[in-house]
This record gives structure tokens, sequence and C-alpha cells, in this order.
């Protein structure tokens, strides 16, 4: 039986001069029931995801939120690569990743 996981990306402002949002990539394993969340301290945020290359199970975005948990697809393969937008309410600006943030199967 495969092991569920969790992983954790935590949305931040970033940078000495002129700071930015910033997020990390994620790389979550090709195995059942795993799940992402993401978190921001600083301000409400949403996620979306393509409708046609969307990695999670049920939706493609988060509402309006601080805290979004989301469980990721079966069907997934190993290599595939995801691309997604982040919208910071607090500064009405995009969260910057591996432009666009990246979540990988491995």
């Amino acid at each position: 039986m495969k092991q569920k996981t969790k992983e954790h990306c935590k949305i931040e402002k970033k940078g000495s001069f002129g700071k930015k949002w910033k997020v990390d990539s994620i790389k979550v394993k090709a195995t059942n029931d795993n799940e992402v969340t993401w978190t921001c301290d600083d301000s409400d945020f949403m996620i979306w995801f393509p409708p046609d290359w969307n990695p999670l199970v049920g939706t493609n975005q988060s509402g309006k939120t601080r805290l979004f948990t989301a469980q990721v697809r079966q069907d997934v393969s190993p290599g595939q690569v995801y691309q997604y937008s982040i919208f910071c309410y607090a500064d009405n600006e995009m969260a910057e990743g591996n432009s666009p943030p990246t979540m990988i199967i491995e």
C-alpha cells in the first residue's frame, strides 16, 4: 500500500528591495491520496490551474483564502509538470515561483 503524503507550500513576500510574493516549487510523489496545502500569513490568495492541465481533485481553483488544501489526482504520472497561478489580494499581485509556480510529479 502506498503511503499518503502531505506537502506544504508557503506563499511569502521575499527580497531585500522591492519585495515580491514568492512560492517554491512543489514536488509530489505519484502515489494515491497525496495532499498539497498552500498557506499565506499576510494576504488572502487564490490559486488557479488551467482547466485542461489540472492535477487537483474536484477543482482547478481555490476561492479567496489564506489556507487551501487539495488532493492530487490519482492519474498523474511521474515527469509531469503543472504550471499554475497565485493571485495575492493584499497588493493585487501575482506570486512568482518558477515563472509561473510549478508542481512536479516525481
